[in-house]
């Protein structure tokens, strides 16, 4: 009996263990939509091209699109390709170089100056290191190849670290970027210290070789504004319209000036359950004076959510008046090896499929992509021959019904058993 028991358990955990996901090959009746691509007119015989998924991908295709695969239409070969997500990248180098000037507290007039080890050292970035706690100065940036001739690259810069009065977050600025430049001397010059008292503790340059991260824009459906009850807060809730869009930015149009506010950004599928996103978070304004800066564009963690809530605390000042926004997110784009006198068809929306492992993740760093022609996606087209999953008790009805009358079985043998001892015990 409990041979048949342990035989029963194996054959029920291995048809389910075989049916949580399908695997990475590819069968046609598990996708349920797909597109038809359109490859470059003026193309090579064979080349890499590159594939921008469109809204439909986004909102009907798993995370990071783990179930997309691209069907050769004629051969039915599944081509490869790579996911690349647009972030950007930003590579400092710092350089050797003597500085003199350090130690003291800043006043109008007074300077540090970098002299570089080696010569025909590029650079475009300086960095100050302080423990002043709060200060803000105007300063400018000069550059020179004999000490005695200097040439304006910047003017003024802002360097600061504020904390406005009952605020959490705090603005700062200790980064000076400027024209790039081979000159051996490079010399800060303060215009003014307009607040607190500012020490130089060090300073860095160095060379920055900056790829800007790519964004796209996305539409969304609703833009909805609210008075929170029982303060002047405000909130925004913004309705993407599917979930799927990968979002990282809010930029602000505000017809105020001269105001600092601290912002709670949440993410929600469904409108009822919110998630905080992690970060400090602040929309300012300043424009006066001693200081004009401002920080209308927000960066957060990328987040697919339908809903993006953005609350507004105003303290005691009056809520801002928001104009606009606008929402944005890295670009994605799709790199395959095309051949001119294929077909391809991109398959999508299977939420039990596994991600595709292909040789193209590893040849992808020694590709030449910045000049890629573009495939262009159709419109979107449900697979006939899709079957929806199903568990599988469903796909499996004669197990079920076997488990039923095994059990059943084994269950009247068990209490026939218990009853017949219980007959001897009593003799």
């Amino acid at each position: 009996m409990f041979r048949l028991m342990g035989v029963l358990i194996v054959v029920i955990a291995l048809v389910q263990a075989n049916s949580g996901y399908v695997s990475a090959d590819f069968e046609l009746e598990n996708w349920e939509f797909y597109k038809a691509l359109s490859l470059p007119l003026e193309m090579e015989a064979e080349e890499f091209v590159e594939v921008y998924p469109d809204r439909d991908l986004y909102a009907n295709s798993k995370a990071d699109f783990d179930d997309l695969r691209i069907i050769d239409s004629q051969s039915n070969a599944e081509t490869p390709y790579k996911i690349v997500v647009l972030k950007g990248a930003d590579a400092n180098q710092e350089l050797d170089a003597n500085v003199s000037g350090l130690g003291f507290v800043l006043t109008k007039g007074s300077s540090f100056t970098f002299q570089l080890k080696y010569e025909n050292s590029l650079h475009n970035q300086l960095v100050v290191v302080t423990a002043s706690d709060e200060f803000l100065a105007s300063v400018k940036v000069e550059a020179s190849f004999d000490g005695k001739t200097w040439e304006l690259l910047k003017d003024p810069v802002f360097l600061y670290r504020l904390k406005p009065q009952g605020q959490h977050n705090g603005l700062f600025n200790l980064t000076i970027d400027y024209p790039e430049n081979s000159a051996p001397l490079i010399r800060v010059v303060v215009n003014d210290v307009n607040l607190g008292d500012l020490k130089i503790d060090g300073a860095k340059i160095a060379i920055r070789d900056e790829v800007k991260p790519d964004y796209i824009e996305y539409s969304y459906s609703v833009l909805s504004r609210s008075s929170v009850a029982g303060s002047s807060d405000n909130m925004l809730v913004i309705d993407m319209g599917v979930i799927g869009l990968p979002t990282s930015r809010i930029e602000f149009e505000v017809e105020e000036t001269n105001f600092y506010r601290d912002l709670l950004i949440e993410g929600s599928d469904d409108g009822m359950a919110w998630t905080s996103l992690m970060g400090n978070f602040v929309l300012s304004s300043y424009d006066t004076p001693k200081l004009v800066a401002e920080n209308m564009i927000i960066d957060y963690p990328e987040v697919a959510n339908r809903y993006i809530r953005v609350l507004l605390v105003n303290q005691d000042n009056a809520p801002l008046s928001i104009e606009n926004i606008q929402i944005f997110g890295y670009s994605r784009t799709l790199i395959m090896n095309a051949d001119r006198g294929s077909s391809y068809l991109i398959y999508y929306g299977n939420l039990q499929a596994l991600a595709p492992s292909y040789d193209i993740n590893r040849i992808y760093p020694y590709l030449e992509t910045n000049k890629l022609q573009n495939a262009r996606m159709g419109a979107q087209t449900t697979n006939l021959s899709f079957k929806p999953y199903a568990p599988w008790y469903d796909r499996y009805p004669w197990l079920v019904t076997a488990v039923v009358v095994i059990s059943t079985l084994l269950l009247g043998i068990v209490l026939v058993r218990i009853f017949r001892d219980v007959v001897r015990s009593s003799r």
